[in-house]
Parts: C-alpha cells; sequence; structure tokens
C-alpha cells in the first residue's frame, strides 16, 4: 500500500486510513456494503472533516480515482465512502473485481 499524499497525520493514522480503504474496496468488490466504523474508536484527526480523493494502481497503471473537493463528513468515514467509490463507479473503468483486490496500491 502507498501512504502518499496523506498529508500532516502520524503513520498510524495514514496506517488506519489506508487500512479502512481496502476494507472498503474488498467489501465493495464483493457486491457488500462498506464496512461500518465506530468513530470513537479513531483519533481526534480522523473524525474530523475532510475531503479526500482515493487512487488506485495495479502496478504503474491508473485503476481509479474519485474524491471530494469539500470537507462533508469525518475523514475516517469519507475514505471509507471513497474507496468503495472508486473500486465500483469510476466511470473510466470497469468494477474493481474481488480478485484484482490484493493486487491493487491505494492513494488517499
Amino acid at each position: 500500500m502507498t501512504e502518499k499524499r496523506i498529508s500532516n497525520l502520524s503513520a498510524d493514522e495514514r496506517t488506519l486510513l489506508l487500512k479502512l480503504a481496502r476494507q472498503s474496496i474488498e467489501a465493495a468488490a464483493a457486491g457488500q456494503p462498506p464496512p461500518q466504523i465506530n468513530l470513537d474508536d479513531f483519533p481526534a484527526s480522523l473524525r474530523q472533516p475532510a475531503a479526500c480523493f482515493v487512487t488506485l494502481y495495479i502496478g504503474r497503471d491508473l485503476r481509479g480515482c474519485t474524491g471530494t473537493l469539500v470537507a462533508r463528513a469525518p475523514l475516517a468515514e469519507e475514505v471509507v465512502q471513497t474507496a468503495a467509490q472508486t473500486a465500483i463507479h469510476d466511470p473510466r473503468f470497469s468494477p474493481v473485481t474481488p480478485t484484482e483486490v490484493t493486487s491493487i496500491d491505494i492513494e488517499v
């Protein structure tokens, strides 16, 4: 997993967001709803509203990229929703399949 583009967060917070993104992509690819999260379990920085983009790659090839420009939800929730959106609804690509998930690199 790639940690580029997540600024002003600790390494643990970046790792947590990437884990959330991967779980969301796995669920979306399997036709399941995104993971439910309890914001009380997250550091304050991830509970603050923030905009984000999630970019997916397989190797060096773009596999999807969507996001928001306006903060509309806590960052942890936004990453979960945006990761699922990117995996399934980027109009430039077919939906991510379950077999592709382990090959995907994620940028948040």
